[in-house]
């Protein structure tokens, strides 16, 4: 059973040398992804091939290149390549539990 989620995630501080922004924020997402819906096995991330910036946000969270997909996407009337990245919940370490409880 595959299902998709479609997300953009468009930062202003990429490319201005706050790409630590970027990584944290895009990080905290898949971390909240794969704890909240742990059926999900798998996200993937699709990456212009010349988004440096994003290549290595991603390669930095831990997603693994799979492959280029030519002419993939359209923008702004140019087609452009695309790099495919996956992570796999298997991936990840799994997070420490939390001594504090709210009751």
């Amino acid at each position: 059973i595959q299902s998709a989620y479609w997300v953009w995630i468009v930062s202003r501080v990429l490319g201005k040398g706050n790409n630590n922004k970027g990584t944290r924020a895009v990080s905290v997402a898949v971390s909240q992804v794969f704890n909240d819906m742990p059926h999900v096995l798998r996200l993937q991330a699709f990456v212009q091939t010349q988004n440096k910036a994003s290549q290595r946000v991603v390669e930095k969270i831990g997603f693994q290149r799979e492959g280029l997909l030519r002419s993939y996407t359209c923008l702004k009337g140019k087609i452009h390549h695309v790099f495919a990245y996956s992570l796999l919940s298997s991936d990840l370490l799994p997070l420490p539990q939390s001594s504090t409880q709210i009751v």
